[in-house]
């Protein structure tokens, strides 16, 4: 389309040149910010997933150090020699709020006392001579090892078990081993705060099992995904390294950190859903928008000013010009500005009184010609009668 006009020249160039630098600076800010927002999220779930294993490792070294001090006590020490079963269950009984299971197994495997749930066990007693984990146990003397977890029949639900053989430091005597049971549902105390409003945090083991998730049902099943990424996330839980990945886990689109325990072989994950962690830059986005389309309306705004200005100055020179193409050359312009069209406004004016002037002139001697041509007409008529006068008294003489 054609403009023809000079203010929607003016008023179109104006418009392109300011929502061309805006849309440009605008989106360089906004990738900047974006990219700032999308940091931002991603360090808010990689310092939650750090925060959660630092709390879940010091639970567990904790934990170890309490196993330590039950099976240094003179009261588990003795009980080889005396039998004192009292005496260990009320050491057992002070600590069921730590450990809802605690057994001693003598040297033979065979457990002797346990305390399930701040009471004196009343299931069968289990012969732990050929566990595994028993035996390995048995081979550290004097440490503590964590089991994988597994179903327990004594607490009702998964539960990972911590197992401690002592032997007397001065001499290779065992004086028995110490066992305790801790259900995975209470590593949900250790996960503090939310992560956003829909973001979930769990713990799965190298072997790709959920250790601890929300929804119980998830619990010993398989960690689950679709795709490269959820493929490269599991590997790494299982090779015990950390990362940060988008990726389709458990049926859901999410941003996901996960890093590893330095405690037990286990990997903590944080996910927080692609909706929720795109929906800061959404919000941003949209706030952009309003904010574009506002000092759009101000851009227009200006312009039409700015071209009321310009072509409401030239409008009255045209007017002006018109008036004294038919014949009015009293005709001024309003002075407004004090720029161009100013200038033009008073070049224009300083014309049209020096028109007028020269104008007035030559009114003034076109009288005095006709003055002049009036007295000599006059004067001629006035030779032609004194003439006439004088020849007839002449001719009569004659």
């Amino acid at each position: 389309m054609r403009l023809r006009s000079i203010r929607s020249r003016v008023l179109a160039f104006q418009l392109a040149l300011t929502l061309s630098a805006m849309f440009c600076v605008g989106l360089l800010g906004y990738l900047m910010i974006l990219r700032h927002i999308n940091a931002d999220q991603q360090i808010m779930i990689q310092n939650y997933a750090d925060s959660a294993a630092e709390r879940i490792d010091n639970y567990f070294i904790q934990n170890k150090a309490l196993m330590e001090r039950i099976s240094a006590s003179r009261e588990f020490q003795d009980y080889k020699r005396t039998f004192k079963e009292l005496l260990v269950l009320k050491l057992f009984f002070g600590v069921t709020d730590t450990f809802p299971l605690l057994a001693y197994i003598n040297t033979e495997g065979l457990e002797e006392v346990k305390v399930i749930r701040n009471k004196v066990s009343e299931h069968e007693y289990r012969d732990h001579s050929t566990d595994l984990f028993y035996q390995e146990s048995l081979r550290k003397t004097n440490s503590v090892i964590i089991t994988p977890v597994a179903p327990s029949t004594e607490l009702g639900e998964p539960a990972v078990r911590l197992m401690l053989s002592r032997y007397a430091y001065f001499g290779a005597e065992p004086l028995g081993t110490l066992e305790s049971a801790i259900p995975v549902s209470m590593m949900g105390n250790l996960f503090k705060g939310k992560i956003g409003s829909t973001g979930v945090a769990g713990i799965v083991d190298k072997d790709g099992r959920i250790v601890y998730y929300p929804r119980k049902e998830r619990i010993m099943t398989p960690l689950s995904g679709e795709g490269k990424e959820a493929a490269r996330l599991i590997a790494d839980c299982s090779r015990l390294q950390d990362g940060f990945v988008r990726a389709h886990l458990m049926g859901v689109d999410s941003f996901i950190a996960y890093i590893p325990l330095k405690e037990v072989e286990w990997s903590v994950v944080v996910m927080l859903p692609a909706e929720e962690f795109l929906a800061a830059g959404g919000n941003f986005k949209k706030a952009a928008g309003g904010i574009f389309l506002l000092m759009t309306l101000l851009t227009i705004l200006v312009s039409l000013r700015t071209t009321r200005h310009i072509t409401g100055s030239l409008t009255q020179l045209v007017e002006a010009v018109s008036a004294i193409g038919q014949g009015n050359f009293s005709s001024k312009v309003k002075i407004s500005s004090q720029d161009e069209i100013g200038d033009l406004s008073v070049a224009y004016n300083d014309m049209v009184e020096n028109l007028h002037k020269t104008l007035v002139s030559r009114d003034e001697m076109m009288k005095m010609k006709n003055a002049a041509e009036e007295a000599n007409r006059a004067k001629s008529r006035f030779l032609s009668n004194v003439s006439h006068e004088i020849r007839t008294p002449l001719h009569a003489i004659m």
